[in-house]
């Protein structure tokens, strides 16, 4: 039995080896989520697996051994976790993060097949140290793919084969063109604009293109200085629109009534009317009966008394 398990557990491995993929690229950004997966994963409960990392300056660190996340760097295990399939999860991402990750098997202390690499790289916007913008001024935006090498250097695969690129969008979704959108290589890209006051609160997209589909983005608002953020006033009508400023958005406010004081409402109006009407119905019935005693009190016209009687 246990030779017969021995050769289906390399028959596994040697299948497992046959289809694995290698060299496969992650996409994310800084405080992002990212799984890597692993595609030769022996025991399905991960108590072979192990997932080593690289940064390409530093020495090789066990994330995980056979299964358990390491506590050899406190703060980054609190940000990993093993996946049902044994893949890698990692949360709120850094730039440190990023570099190579391979997966291991290990049966009795042996690693079994081939190691299942996968680069993890961060898409980034550098902004400039925090200046007064104003219209008239000038600010450069630089996106940059973070892949464990020198920032914004994807010369080497599995980048290469990828056909990776970065493009910058509009807020519309139309990529930008002209002088002020600058590549100077794949994975860095540069935005120059010279500001107005219409820019406040714009939004400049930075999208990874691989072999033609957006795989990741990230977005910078700019924000001037001496524009003041809108306010919106309270209405004290039924209805008020408030006056937009340059590239804002009309804000409209509706006053409801509750249920509560609609009812209330009626009840005072219904209280007033009735107050107001009362004294008149009033003086409406004691002059219909004063009439009414004085016609039975006066003798009738054209009639004579019995004189005899």
């Amino acid at each position: 039995m246990a030779v017969d398990r021995e050769r289906g557990l390399l028959l596994l491995v040697l299948l497992s080896t046959a289809a694995s993929l290698t060299g496969v690229a992650v996409f994310s950004t800084v405080g992002g989520i990212a799984d890597l997966h692993c595609k030769t994963v022996i025991y399905t409960n991960c108590s072979s697996t192990v997932w080593n990392f690289n940064s390409g300056s530093q020495t090789t660190v066990e994330l995980v051994g056979l299964g358990k996340v390491k506590n050899n760097n406190p703060e980054r295990a609190g940000r990993l976790s093993v996946g049902s399939n044994c893949s890698l999860h990692i949360d709120r991402l850094h730039t440190q993060d990023t570099g190579l990750y391979y997966c291991q098997q290990f049966i009795n202390g042996k690693k079994q097949g081939v190691d299942n690499t996968v680069y993890l790289a961060l898409l980034i916007i550098d902004v400039p140290p925090e200046t007064e913008l104003k219209a008239g001024s000038t600010v450069t935006l630089r996106c940059l793919l973070h892949t464990g090498h020198s920032p914004g250097v994807c010369s080497h695969p599995p980048y290469t084969s990828a056909d990776v690129r970065l493009s910058w969008v509009s807020e519309t979704g139309a990529e930008l063109q002209g002088d002020t959108y600058f590549t100077e290589r794949p994975c860095l890209s540069t935005l120059t604009v010279r500001l107005q006051t219409s820019d406040h609160n714009t939004q400049w997209r930075c999208d990874l293109i691989e072999g033609g589909a957006v795989r990741v983005s990230q977005r910078h608002t700019i924000k001037l200085t001496g524009i003041p953020e809108d306010n919106t006033t309270t209405a004290t009508t039924a209805t008020r629109t408030t006056t937009p400023k340059p590239n804002t958005t009309v804000t409209t406010k509706t006053v409801c009534l509750s249920t509560g004081s609609a009812v209330e409402l009626v009840v005072r109006l219904t209280v007033f009317f009735i107050a107001l009407i009362a004294p008149l119905v009033a003086v409406a019935v004691v002059y219909s009966k004063r009439r009414s005693s004085r016609q039975t009190e006066e003798v009738p016209s054209g009639i004579e008394l019995d004189s005899t009687g």
